[in-house]
């Protein structure tokens, strides 16, 4: 029997691409604040009292920190990819009728996002 190759980008949920600042933040241990994604709006999971790299350069160097490690529950979900897409772009553009509308399409791949999670939830 002839199988296809799995395709990661085919997948319901891939691998995750966090992007500091926007869907995973780094705060001082027990500092007990919350983070909101700045994508989706959702309240951040969060870690507390993590050990480990904090940034690229910490991993590379192997130095630890402690700290809370928040991080968007959605952010393996593609329509959260999509909607970060969505936000990159309009987040740099001046005010205007383009921006106006990159913030429109922002909204929409928000709501689909927000919409496949209650599907996804009601789903058995």
């Amino acid at each position: 029997m002839n199988v296809p190759e799995q395709n990661p980008r085919n997948a319901i949920y891939h691998r995750a691409i966090y992007h500091r600042g926007v869907d995973v933040f780094y705060t001082q241990p027990g500092a007990g604040e919350s983070q909101h994604c700045v994508v989706c709006g959702t309240l951040c999971n969060v870690e507390r009292n993590a050990a480990g790299p904090t940034s690229m350069a910490s991993a590379i160097s192997g130095q630890i920190t402690m700290h809370d490690k928040h991080i968007c529950p959605h952010v393996q979900h593609p329509l959260h990819e999509a909607a970060f897409r969505y936000w990159e772009y309009a987040k740099d553009l001046p005010v205007g009728r383009v921006r106006t509308l990159a913030d429109r399409d922002l909204q929409d791949a928000v709501q689909r996002l927000h919409d496949a999670l209650l599907e996804e939830e009601q789903t058995p």
